[in-house]
């Protein structure tokens, strides 16, 4: 079990797996000692009583940790896609649109974990241009909320972008400019391709040589998924 063996894990991580993994991260053992408390008695509760008939009941503590929890997790995600539907999104056609990239940038963000905000910065820049685009609008810009990701079906590491997009334009009065066609993959792939491979350049990860090999692959390594029109 996890409380069992997680001290003998951190006790060998930096020799078995930091040289693959990178450092470990100070969040991953705050977080497991936080979630192994999660809803026990023992380490803190509430005492729920109804004031009309004095039933009663004692609440645990619960750990509020992002991913690990489930439970706690799963209270996250239903928070939150209740404030994106109802605080958040305008009553316009949206769609589910994912940005990932290919292994050989994969450990350039495994390594340098501040790059994460600017590949999601650069999906939903290549979302935004395409858009534009097809509205014939340069002034007005979508609505939408991304998401990074970072582990892949099989918990490899694998960071992508999940985006709520609205399949239009805002121009600045508040009109909104519904857009009937959907880019095609291979240009959303090569525009996204060139806004990453840019931004690592300029942060110095690769070089001209990195591009130039990349640029001549058959296929991109890059993914992509637009999902069907969800209707306003």
């Amino acid at each position: 079990m996890l409380k069992d063996r997680f001290e003998d894990f951190l006790a060998v991580y930096d020799d078995r797996f930091a040289e693959s993994h990178g450092p470990l991260r100070p969040v991953v053992p705050r977080a497991t000692k936080k979630f192994l408390k999660c809803g026990i008695l023992d380490y803190g509760f509430a005492r729920i009583r109804c004031p009309e008939c004095g039933d009663e009941y004692l609440l645990a503590h619960s750990c509020k940790s992002r991913c690990l929890c489930p439970s706690c997790q799963k209270k996250r995600q239903v928070q939150f896609g209740e404030f994106v539907a109802t605080e958040l999104m305008e009553k316009v056609p949206h769609r589910h649109v994912v940005l990932s990239v290919p292994r050989r940038l994969r450990p350039f963000f495994r390594r340098d974990r501040s790059r994460l905000p600017k590949l999601a910065r650069a999906a939903w820049e290549t979302v935004k241009a395409l858009l534009q685009t097809a509205a014939w609008d340069a002034g007005a810009v979508p609505g939408g909320v991304a998401c990074l990701q970072t582990y892949g079906n099989l918990l490899d590491w694998h960071p992508h972008v999940h985006m709520l997009v609205s399949w239009g334009v805002f121009r600045p009065d508040g009109a909104f400019v519904p857009v009937i066609d959907v880019p095609s993959k291979q240009e959303i792939e090569q525009l996204f391709r060139h806004k990453v491979l840019a931004m690592l350049q300029e942060e110095g990860a690769i070089d001209d040589s990195v591009i130039e090999s990349m640029l001549s692959w058959h296929n991109t390594g890059f993914g992509t998924h637009v999902g069907h029109e969800i209707a306003a």
